[in-house]
């Protein structure tokens, strides 16, 4: 799609280098982020690029991606080009390496098949890049055989037809529904197998799995089904509460940091609901129409704006599928905030600051005593720390070891999950086998056979045949 000098690509590969595999500064969530960011980019044009600047997709690729410092009030038509090459090349390179799972196959997909891009070349080009990232979801599907499937997963599939969706929900509110609920039984990553379950869930529940379906009919009948049923009750089957104390995620967050036009109209029906603002109000007494059709106008006038074909059609499987990956990274960027909008997770500041150093004194003889982890529980829920990072927290500071002797020599057995990470990222097959190890064991890190996997298959392609 773009002629690259050797040394430009060079120069490109360098700087996204470390945005491929998950580490202590660059989060899961965060390479999926960045992926869906630059798939947005690729709808950029001259005639947009006022209106895209302001976006947070834009701001990412330019800061986070391109590693531009500078202002963007001056960016031009070749800065432009600049920022899709990079965008290019971290979405091509995602997919030669394989580092996505199956959601997030799906949404990447998804985001590039509806860009509105009007040069056929291009065009051409960008489904072209679609249809081999769906390649590479049909050939995981593929080679995963007799997965095991989470038991919350399976009772509720089981007992499907016990909750009544069809007679408590209208088709688009029971689509949001399905989808949520399926979220609340796992909240991480899916395998294949749990994405075909809910795709079965579809099925029992009477939604049409298979039939495609264009974004502006699934929008438009969404306004319907809210000026029948009450706005609260869209409110329900859409918002994600995190917890008691922080609420539920609002729509200014959802649509500075989700870049899926999909997912972020559905809480710009909600905002222009729940504020009845005034652009409403003048196209009902400019035009002699009703809220609903103001508020479908207001959403198309939006989607087309950021660059999206309407008209496009896909699988309601694979917008379900679309949508749960956008909860997902919703919950996961949220609960990475603080209140001041700081990262908490992939930063070592404020309240990890202090966790840290009490964890220091706890962990100076090897030994916690009762005593000392009543206190460090105490600073964890004081500062918001979850046990799955207060894990990750230890295993940087006193790497957690089993009662096995280790010869002085093997210090990477031993080695704090920053370092290992840190050399797995220069190549090293040894830390990347420990790593694996660690992940499928739960050794010093929370168990997570998704990152125990996508590890496995980094070593696989730097040589390592175990």
């Amino acid at each position: 799609m773009f002629d690259y000098a050797p040394s430009e690509l060079h120069k490109i590969d360098d700087s996204i280098a470390h945005k491929f595999v998950p580490s202590a500064n660059f989060s899961m969530a965060e390479i999926e982020q960045l992926a869906l960011d630059s798939t947005r980019m690729m709808s950029c044009t001259e005639n947009r690029l006022e209106d895209y600047k302001s976006q947070g997709f834009f701001k990412r690729v330019w800061c986070k991606l391109c590693g531009k410092q500078s202002e963007m009030q001056h960016v031009n038509q070749s800065d432009l080009l600049d920022m899709q090459k990079y965008a290019w090349r971290y979405i091509a390179t995602l997919q030669e390496r394989d580092v996505l799972l199956a959601h997030s196959l799906i949404t990447i997909k998804n985001n590039l098949m509806t860009l509105a891009v009007t040069e056929s070349e291009t065009k051409n080009l960008i489904n072209s890049m679609a249809a081999k990232i769906y390649e590479r979801f049909i050939d995981l599907e593929d080679r995963v055989k007799d997965l095991e499937v989470a038991t919350k997963i399976h009772s509720w599939l089981l007992t499907l037809d016990t909750y009544d969706y069809d007679e408590k929900y209208s088709p688009n509110f029971r689509l949001l529904k399905i989808v949520k609920d399926f979220l609340s039984l796992k909240d991480g990553y899916w395998n294949i197998g749990e994405i075909k379950y809910l795709h079965k869930a579809l099925k029992e529940v009477d939604l049409p799995w298979k039939k495609q379906i264009k974004l502006a009919d699934f929008i438009n009948g969404l306004v319907e089904e809210i000026a029948v049923a009450k706005f609260s009750e869209y409110q329900k089957v859409l918002y994600l509460e995190i917890s008691s104390q922080t609420g539920t995620i609002s729509e200014s967050f959802v649509l500075e940091n989700i870049p899926v036009p999909s997912y972020t109209s559905l809480y710009q029906i909600a905002d222009n609901y729940s504020k009845s603002s005034a652009t409403i109000d003048i196209l009902i007494d400019e035009l002699s129409i009703d809220k609903k059709e103001a508020i479908k106008r207001v959403i198309t006038t939006f989607i087309k704006k950021q660059g999206i074909d309407l008209e496009i059609s896909l699988p309601l499987k694979d917008l379900a599928v679309e949508l749960l990956s956008c909860m997902k990274l919703s919950k996961e960027l949220y609960i990475a905030q603080d209140t001041n909008g700081r990262k908490v997770e992939t930063n070592m500041k404020g309240g990890e600051d202090e966790y840290i150093k009490y964890l220091e004194i706890a962990l100076n003889d090897k030994v916690i005593t009762s005593d000392e982890e009543v206190l460090l529980s105490k600073v964890q829920e004081q500062y918001g720390i979850n046990n799955a990072r207060a894990a990750e927290l230890k295993a940087q500071i006193v790497p957690q070891t089993t009662t096995t002797q280790r010869s002085p020599n093997d210090e990477l057995l031993v080695a704090p999950i920053l370092r290992l990470v840190e050399l797995a990222n220069t190549g090293s097959i040894e830390a990347l086998s420990i790593l694996v190890k660690r992940y499928r064991s739960g050794e010093g890190v929370p168990e997570d056979n998704n990152k125990a996997f996508q590890y496995s298959k980094l070593a696989f392609e730097k040589g390592d045949e175990d």
